[in-house]
């Protein structure tokens, strides 16, 4: 069993593709939220699927997680 990230308010990412800030914040300040309560989490989970296709959304979320 593990806990999985998947961003401060299930955003969909692609949408953040013009706010590179905002994208940041969704998908390492859901890191840093789960860890703020002691999980370590290496995993996200796309909201709705959704950002795996887009290179500059894959960067992002390489700098914070093992696997996505």
């Amino acid at each position: 069993m593990d806990i999985e990230s998947h961003t401060i308010i299930h955003a969909h990412l692609p949408t953040l593709l013009s706010s590179p800030s905002q994208l940041t914040y969704e998908i390492g300040g859901s890191k840093q939220c789960l860890a703020n309560h002691g999980v370590n989490a290496s995993i996200l989970g796309y909201p709705l699927n959704l950002g795996s296709d887009k290179p500059s959304i894959v960067n992002v979320v390489a700098k914070y997680y093992d696997l996505a």
